[in-house]
């Protein structure tokens, strides 16, 4: 046991690593209970071990967050460096999963503040690298604590320095093998950067879901290297029934093998993470209007709600539905733009704390009594939402109007108030383009929106236009295959078959398909907008033989699954008899048509 540093008793062992060993110890003054970690080597270390030592000192002390331990002192004692941090008393995460047994949403809980944590890490520019059960600690609060940033990787150049040299070398492996990232195993420093921790985060989520790894970890270290850059995860419903499509769909997306398909911050997972145990749509799936839809009015139908549903679509749908495509997190930036994205988090919260003080003042003045208290739905508090912005509430933050605009026109459009929502969508994009000369996610939000209001009243002709702009605005913002791209291709396939182009309809489904193929994990319920989309222009083309494997397959999902079977199972047999009545084949038709007329006699929360 080395000597105490002064004003501090050591008492025990606590744990010993690759870099340090923790002692229990006694702050004398204070009677303090603390952590002390001593450099294991002493005077002997390398330059690389006295860096890293160093360097975790400089980012715990910069580090302030609930759920990140905090440093309290630092120095030299006996030719060893050591510093002081608070004590935790609990466990290491796997051993507190293991002991307590959590359900799925409670490790969900546990999951939203441990990936909050490293995202106030990424915010100050560091990247842990070395997430590992070890490293958080559940206490007996159940409060996780990350912990162990001796790995970190900080975004301000140092990494380009001689001690960035000296902490990561071409080719080195660096973090703990079973948790690493494909770029990790590797060993494409250059490519390590938030998403890095992403992925680690995604390993300890499907490991305290399911008590395995996501693949092999055990053997030969080529064998699990290749696992980690090549295996696809177990689904994990197929090891724990009680894990749901959606909490399967963010655990798949943290374990992309390609960085850009994963979550592109750990704050986007904690925000998904919440949307799902909120009862609301989480990210990965925002394709889907219908989905959208489903999930907000099915939670808020009472007005009661409204300012729940209105503040999630505002301040997630419409202002950052595509955050995790123009964020600061591509590689190439990530120094440069880390203050940008501060900035954009501080304007995003200031525009939900506005919306949410504007929708509580729509609805204290909005009448409670009319039509009764089943009567009082969330759309009459929009009408009274919609008089304040026409009466100027909010002229003097046009950023905040237009998304509130956007957000009722697009509830609206799903209601069958197509109209009203057609003049929602116009204002807001009439403000985004004088907010926005050039490019713009948000810009590209309402052209895609406008043209959907207008599809939906049956002007095609003008819709057109607003789908081709904004397909063409965010190739240009998007490099590569998005969902966003895919769902706006289906938009223009779906307004050009209304037009009567089906021929021209057809490349544009077939490339969405393609798309959404090979973003999506297989059974993607978002896959079969365009795929029954494309079944239906082979059939309006007279290509029968081609339509009908597409929609056995369609068909063959919604028996598989009963929350794909909800939202396109009604489609699926509209276009099963669509296409054996056209193909002349009748008797192929009736039992998909009998099933049809049981699915639509029944109530609407059973289809």
């Amino acid at each position: 046991m080395p000597p105490s540093p002064d004003g501090y008793r050591i008492m025990r062992e606590i744990h010993r690593g690759g870099q340090g060993v923790v002692y229990l110890a006694e702050q004398e003054s204070t009677c303090r209970t603390v952590d002390l970690k001593v450099m294991r080597e002493g005077p002997l270390a390398s330059d690389a071990e006295r860096v890293r030592f160093k360097q975790e000192v400089h980012v715990l002390a910069a580090l302030r967050h609930p759920n990140i331990v905090t440093i309290h002192d630092s120095g030299e004692s006996g030719g060893r460096f050591y510093y002081i941090m608070d004590y935790i008393e609990g466990l290491p995460l796997d051993a507190y999963v293991r002991v307590n047994r959590p359900a799925v949403n409670d490790t969900l809980r546990l999951f939203v503040k441990i990936a909050d944590a490293v995202n106030a890490a990424h915010l100050r520019g560091v990247i842990h690298r070395d997430l590992k059960p070890p490293n958080v600690l559940v206490d007996r609060q159940g409060r996780p604590h990350v912990l162990d940033f001796g790995l970190a990787k900080v975004l301000s150049g140092d990494d380009d320095s001689a001690e960035g040299a000296a902490l990561t070398r071409t080719g080195e492996f660096v973090g703990s093998l079973p948790w690493a990232s494909p770029e990790q195993a590797e060993g494409r420093h250059d490519d390590v950067d938030l998403r890095t921790d992403v992925y680690a985060l995604g390993v300890l989520l499907y490991q305290a879901l399911t008590g395995r790894f996501p693949y092999p970890v055990a053997g030969a270290v080529r064998a699990v290297l290749d696992n980690i850059v090549n295996a696809a995860p177990q689904r994990p419903r197929t090891i724990r029934s009680q894990i749901g499509d959606e909490v399967e769909t963010i655990v798949l997306k943290c374990l992309a093998k390609d960085r850009a398909r994963r979550y592109q911050s750990a704050g986007e997972v904690a925000r998904d993470l919440e949307h799902y145990l909120n009862g609301e749509p989480i990210e990965a799936k925002r394709d889907s209007f219908g989905y959208l839809l489903r999930k907000q009015l099915r939670k808020h139908r009472l007005l009661t709600g409204f300012a729940g549903a209105l503040v999630l679509f505002s301040g997630s749908l419409a202002s950052s539905s595509f955050f995790a495509w123009t964020s600061y997190l591509r590689a190439e930036r990530l120094a440069a733009a880390e203050s940008a994205a501060r900035d954009q988090a501080q304007r995003d919260r200031k525009r939900a704390e506005t919306i949410n003080e504007f929708v509580t003042n729509a609805l204290v003045s909005a009448d409670p009594n009319r039509g009764g208290a089943q009567g009082f739905l969330v759309t009459d508090a929009m009408q009274r939402a919609i008089a304040l912005l026409d009466g100027g509430a909010l002229h003097d933050q046009p950023e905040t109007e237009a998304a509130l605009r956007l957000t009722i026109a697009i509830i609206l459009d799903g209601n069958a108030r197509s109209e009203q929502a057609l003049r929602l969508a116009q204002r807001a994009l009439e403000i985004e383009q004088v907010l926005h000369s050039g490019d713009h996610a948000d810009l590209a939000a309402n052209l895609n929106n406008v043209g959907l209001c207008l599809d939906s009243l049956g002007r095609s002709t003008e819709a057109l236009p607003k789908f081709e702009a904004a397909l063409q605005m965010k190739q240009r913002l998007f490099q590569g295959d998005h969902p966003t791209l895919a769902a706006d291709l289906n938009n223009m396939a779906s307004c050009l078959n209304s037009l009567g182009r089906s021929a021209e309809a057809l490349p544009r489904y077939e490339a969405a398909l393609e798309i959404f193929r090979r973003v999506l994990p297989p059974g993607d319920p978002r896959t079969l907008f365009p795929q029954i989309g494309l079944a239906r222009t082979l059939v309006s083309l007279g290509r029968y033989a081609e339509a009908e494997p597409l929609l056995r397959d369609a068909a063959e999902q919604c028996e598989r699954s009963e929350s794909i079977r909800r939202r396109r199972g009604q489609s699926v047999l509209e276009a099963m008899v669509n296409l054996y009545d056209a193909w002349g084949k009748p008797e192929l038709a009736d039992p998909y048509r009998q099933e049809l007329r049981a699915t639509t006699s029944a109530p609407a929360d059973d289809r």
